[in-house]
């Protein structure tokens, strides 16, 4: 059943931290970016079909979203026009939580826990590679 509102989906994106990092991983003992990301976007209603990387869930978004428009729900998308390679849920303007620490060497839980790779909060401007902040359109009412 889909999130009624931004502060649930919210609290359901906030049920992930400290999830550990896997390369591919979607759950749901272990995430990658954009699996993480994915499973908050199906709560909220909005998930596109199919398995998603950050790529194409910018592709998609790019299309079904409203782009500059930072705030909860927001999506975060870092790397370069012509390579996406990483997404975060924004959980306001400056902060977003999101499955990071890690790359594609890390393929196992052991490994995410030795390099501390985990779902984390962190500030968007973090990273120097920032793309686009794009609000899906959910169907849900305003926080």
């Amino acid at each position: 059943m889909p999130a009624k509102s931004m502060n649930e989906l919210y609290d359901y994106a906030l049920t992930f931290f400290r999830a550990p990092y896997t390369w591919g991983g979607e759950g749901p003992l272990s995430y990658d970016c954009s699996g993480f990301v994915q499973r908050v976007l199906a709560y909220g209603g909005v998930d596109p079909k199919g398995d998603q990387s950050a790529s194409s869930l910018y592709s998609h978004f790019v299309k079904e979203g409203t782009v500059n428009m930072p705030g909860m729900g927001a999506l975060a998308f870092f790397g370069s026009q012509d390579r996406i390679h990483h997404v975060g849920w924004c959980i306001d303007k400056k902060i977003m939580i999101n499955a990071s620490g890690g790359g594609s060497h890390v393929k196992s839980i052991q490994i995410a826990k030795q390099l501390g790779a985990y779902v984390a909060i962190e500030p968007i401007n973090y990273r120097k590679d920032l793309v686009a902040i794009i609000m899906p359109f959910y169907q849900l009412p305003a926080s």
